[in-house]
């Protein structure tokens, strides 16, 4: 064989190699593709040990290659908020091999990412270069870190527990919570005041909540305590609804009709 040959032989196989070699590269399913889809009801399917059947899956990472693939989501309860132990947020890992034509769940587990933490360290994309971490609170359009993203800027639906001050404040309150009435009559509002908002579970600064609202938040006012004032919140994507008091200058109602007519 002449070295030119020998040459384009050579370049022919390595091409070749890394073509195979591309062809079990993992690549990322998008949230419409039909593999994902699959991968996500045969998730949903396995019983996984000590779980709670009322969870529900959010899919934060799903990848594939020829024969693996892989589903990180995030745990949701019966509310839709994420599942919290300690300031983690409750992760599952769902591996699937591929055999025979049929996609089968090999391998399921749960995990515990700290708030702010590398959703890489727990769900790495098996078959791919490594990427820059991927933080849990990083913003994206129409992915689980916008919520996660939002729940850290508004705590109120976050459910991360209050601080130390705040639980023992709970256990000295000097009035009893009561549940709100008549909320359908509400007026709706918005927070007016900059900054944080802080909410309490009673009329009275010895009940903080542990949780807060932010300028221009909408929410609806309730009756009225003294200076007070009792607001619904209802998280924009989980739907998480908070019900609190807070300072009646805080908060201000807003005429729906004048509203309306302006836009």
């Amino acid at each position: 064989m002449s070295r030119l040959s020998r040459h384009l032989t050579a370049g022919l196989l390595c091409s070749l190699l890394s073509a195979a070699g591309g062809s079990v590269q993992a690549r990322d399913l998008g949230s419409q593709e039909p593999l994902r889809i699959t991968l996500v009801s045969l998730a949903r399917q396995a019983a996984h040990p000590g779980s709670d059947s009322a969870l529900k899956l959010s899919v934060r990472r799903a990848w594939a290659s020829d024969s693996q693939a892989q589903l990180c989501a995030l745990t949701l309860d019966a509310s839709g908020a994420p599942v919290l132990e300690g300031g983690r947020f409750q992760m599952r890992r769902i591996q699937f091999l591929r055999q025979q034509g049929q996609w089968r769940v090999q391998h399921s587990e749960t995990r515990w990412l700290p708030a702010g933490g590398s959703l890489d360290a727990i769900c790495p994309k098996s078959g791919t270069s490594a990427s820059p971490p991927t933080q849990l609170a990083k913003s994206g359009s129409g992915d689980i870190n916008v919520a996660l993203a939002e729940m850290e800027r508004r705590p109120p639906t976050a459910g991360l527990p209050g601080s130390l001050r705040d639980l023992r404040a709970e256990a000295t309150c000097p009035i009893k919570p009561e549940a709100p009435t008549n909320v359908a009559d509400w007026k709706p509002g918005r927070i007016e005041a900059q900054g944080r908002t802080h909410l309490f579970d009673a009329p009275d600064r010895a009940c903080p909540m542990g949780k807060h609202l932010v300028q221009h938040d909408k929410v609806r006012i309730g009756p009225t305590q003294g200076s007070w004032v009792q607001v619904q919140y209802t998280h924009p994507i989980t739907q998480v609804v908070t019900v609190g008091w807070l300072p009646g200058q805080k908060a201000i109602a807003v005429d729906t009709h004048l509203a309306s007519q302006a836009r």
